[in-house]
């Protein structure tokens, strides 16, 4: 039985006439009704009550109509979606964005791309950094938007910066520091300190935290960790310590008037930003939005 036969079978029964039936696939009638008795052959059932003059469809064949048709149906969008996804038109992209962060040029970028392809399915996933790359090693993601540690070690990731984003000194408006144009590590020696870290992974999130700090000469002797600027936000608020946070990651206006932010001087005190994919991951939707990225 092949999909033929069956468009075969549903044109004789909706017409209940060879010879229509033939027309609607210019072939020829006898070569429609070989084909309807090598499906009744198959199956081991009549389909058809036919003579010279009349075609009516058997009991069984009403039963099989139905279901043909829904079998034709899904063959058919099976067929158009495959193709459809092998050329990248149709598919789906699942990204991976770290938490606290927001680029307008990605969200224009995002934009252009889903006007270009709107059959591409979407799928965001916002987390830490390592949860992130801990993805799209296992393949459960297809690109993350992400804060570069590491990657150097994993042959198998392929990355492209985006943009360097200066780090910021939080601070509450009573602190000593906070009328300060600029500072250095080496003027928060003394300081608490309330830094962005999870559970330890493999892209070494805290040592990568810490190691400004140890190439400043120290390691700062009270600090906590937190997952997320916004409670680093509202810790540094509530006089629990300071911070150092990128600056893309500051909605100052919730805090206006409860933090200073006070840039940290040093060309490497910046946060990389990079898209990631894992070079293997042949998704033809990946290979579309990497195009022009």
């Amino acid at each position: 039985m092949h999909i033929r036969q069956l468009e075969y079978f549903i044109a004789v029964a909706e017409t209940l006439n060879f010879t229509k039936a033939s027309q609607r696939f210019f072939i020829s009638q006898t070569a429609v009704t070989q084909q309807i008795k090598a499906l009744e052959k198959e199956m081991n059932v009549m389909l058809f009550l036919r003579n010279k003059r009349h075609v009516e469809l058997t009991p069984a064949g009403k039963a099989f109509l139905t279901d043909a048709k829904e079998v034709v149906r899904h063959i058919t969008i099976a067929i158009a979606k495959s193709t459809s996804v092998s050329t990248g038109f149709i598919g789906t992209l699942k990204i991976g964005i770290v938490k606290d962060y927001m680029d307008v040029d990605l969200v224009d970028y995002i934009k252009l791309f889903y006007k270009e392809y709107p059959n591409i399915a979407f799928t965001f996933v916002r987390n830490n950094v390592g949860y992130l790359y801990d993805s799209l090693l296992k393949g459960n993601l297809d690109i993350v938007f992400n804060v570069k540690f590491n990657l150097e070690k994993y042959s198998q990731i392929q990355y492209r910066t985006l943009k360097k984003a200066p780090l910021l000194v939080i601070l509450p408006p009573s602190h000593p520091l906070a009328h300060k144009i600029s500072l250095t590590r080496s003027d928060l020696k003394e300081e608490a300190f309330i830094l962005i870290g999870t559970e330890e992974n493999n892209f070494g999130e805290k040592d990568s935290i810490l190691k400004g700090f140890l190439e400043s000469g120290y390691l700062p002797n009270n600090r906590q960790y937190v997952e997320d600027v916004e409670t680093i936000l509202i810790m540094v608020a509530s006089n629990m310590g300071i911070a150092l946070v990128p600056s893309y990651a500051l909605p100052l206006q919730n805090f206006a008037g409860r933090i200073i932010s006070v840039p940290i001087l040093g060309d490497e005190e910046r946060v990389e930003i990079v898209s990631a994919w894992d070079k293997s991951n042949n998704n033809p939707s990946l290979t579309k939005f990497l195009a022009n990225l």
